[in-house]
């Protein structure tokens, strides 16, 4: 993973990652090893939290921006909402 940024664990031990240079929120297990990724074209991945009733749902905050446009304050977000298997641990 190039340049994690937000991150969140779930129940099995394992993490959300937003990963910013690679335009995708990516689970890694304790080890490392990626275990599923979440795909953002054209969007830089930034923060996620597991939450919901059951705490499956994982909201994902993307930006259209590039490092020069964030310095500037010029980048428009967004938050996906995606149904995962494992629920969160922990408190955000």
């Amino acid at each position: 993973m190039k340049t994690p940024d937000g991150i969140c664990l779930d129940r099995e031990q394992a993490v959300w990652v937003g990963s910013f240079d690679e335009d995708a929120f990516i689970r890694v297990d304790r080890d490392g090893h990626e275990l599923q990724r979440l795909e953002v074209p054209g969007r830089r991945a930034i923060a996620c939290v597991l939450g919901g009733p059951e705490r499956r749902t994982l909201f994902c905050l993307s930006a259209a921006t590039s490092y020069e446009e964030l310095r500037q304050r010029k980048s428009s977000a967004r938050i996906d909402v995606v149904d995962v298997e494992i629920p969160g641990a922990g408190y955000p």
